[in-house]
């Protein structure tokens, strides 16, 4: 016995709200410690460590050292 073939509906692309912002803003608003917790350590150890984006120019920006030449 052979089930006769239906064929799924095509999928539908989702859609965005009309005012994206206000969502996002109530989203932001309902998760206040989350959002705080994720941006405040990133920063706080960029600028304690020296490390960002100026340093690692100035890294691949500086002079490679000199090879030491071995005498036999």
């Amino acid at each position: 016995m052979v089930k006769k073939f239906t064929q799924p509906p095509a999928p539908k692309a989702p859609t965005l709200p009309a005012d994206l912002a206000s969502d996002l803003a109530a989203y932001d608003a309902s998760e206040p410690a989350a959002a705080a917790a994720t941006a405040a350590p990133a920063e706080a150890t960029e600028e304690s460590t020296g490390t960002g984006a100026d340093a690692y120019l100035a890294f691949l920006e500086a002079d490679l050292p000199k090879p030491v030449a071995h005498h036999h």
